[in-house]
């Protein structure tokens, strides 16, 4: 049996702008991503003794949760049914069995899904003998385009982890990480944010505003990376979501949570994505520590019942092959 284990990460948006619907009622965007070092481990087994072809998912971890699919719903099965296909059925028998085990919460907007549908991807296509860091990465990153905005970036910036998605946020130019000390803190409610209902507030907030069509997007910052080295005030003004709004208009408990992080001296916090989760970019882990060390931290874990509080760092890479 052959396996592959990789590190699939979380992310944040650090900057998020949205134009209106074109045509096929899809959004373009132009977005910031940096992967996180809150990590999903992703296994991948090839049993060629099985009887049969077909990948079965198994879940496990702390973020596990009954709303992550175990069928070909799922991304991380889609993924790996994309990885077969472009490297040609006949060129692996076999079962694929797919392990994941889950630290990064599923309703948050920190991409869990897509990063591990993006290792999934890497995984089979390397059981199935292609090379997706390399002479492969360009070919696979297109097929995975069909499967969301975000699980490109996480191979495409592979080597850094840091990227500009631009489109429907399937193309993705890759940066490179600065040395930073930079960290950040994320909180995760209870509740969920379901995208299409984030995104139809938000029609429904510019009704009348912005013709369907086409959207040329905002110039990109002359150098996204410098969020992560300016002084931490200019940083944090730099943070930016369009579907912020949008996300506080449809779900009352994220405006609340809003006004509570406002109350505690978190203005400088933004929506991950399209939520449930806030962050806060800070000058290095300590001053992260110092916040979450804060008694109205500890009060808003109680009150909202926040399933993630956590500082991290930047990881320096869109996933990473723990074992091959």
């Amino acid at each position: 049996m052959r396996r592959v284990v990789l590190s699939a990460p979380a992310k944040v948006n650090l900057s998020l702008a949205v134009g209106p619907p074109r045509e096929d009622g899809r959004h373009p965007v132009e977005t910031t991503l940096l992967a996180l070092d809150l990590l999903d481990r992703v296994t991948l087994a090839l049993d060629d003794t099985a009887r049969g072809d077909g990948i079965r998912l198994a879940g496990s971890g702390p973020a596990w949760s009954e709303d992550v699919p175990r069928d070909g719903r799922n991304l991380a099965v889609r993924a790996a049914e994309v990885a077969l296909d472009l490297a040609g059925r006949g060129r692996m028998r076999g079962r694929i069995g797919i392990e994941i085990e889950k630290r990064i919460p599923s309703r948050a907007g920190l991409g869990g899904g897509s990063s591990d549908a993006a290792a999934a991807a890497v995984g089979t296509a390397l059981l199935a003998g292609l090379d997706p860091l390399g002479a492969d990465r360009a070919r696979l990153c297109g097929a995975l385009a069909a499967l969301g905005a975000d699980v490109p970036f996480f191979l495409a910036a592979a080597d850094s982890g840091l990227g500009i998605g631009s489109g429907g946020g399937e193309r993705v130019r890759p940066l490179a990480m600065p040395a930073t000390s930079r960290a950040l803190v994320l909180l995760t409610p209870a509740i969920g944010a379901p995208t299409g209902r984030v995104y139809a507030a938000l029609d429904a907030l510019r009704a009348g505003d912005s013709p369907r069509g086409t959207w040329p997007g905002p110039a990109p910052p002359e150098d996204p990376s410098r969020c992560l080295t300016l002084s931490i005030e200019r940083a944090r003004a730099r943070l930016a979501n369009d579907l912020e709004p949008a996300a506080l208009a449809a779900i009352p408990g994220l405006a609340r949570l809003r006004a509570a992080l406002d109350g505690a001296g978190a203005g400088h916090f933004r929506l991950a994505g399209s939520g449930a989760s806030f962050f806060g970019l800070f000058e290095d882990e300590d001053a992260a520590h110092a916040f979450l060390a804060d008694p109205r931290v500890s009060r808003m874990s109680r009150d909202y019942g926040l399933r993630l509080v956590r500082a991290v760092r930047p990881f320096g890479s869109g996933l990473r092959i723990e074992a091959h």
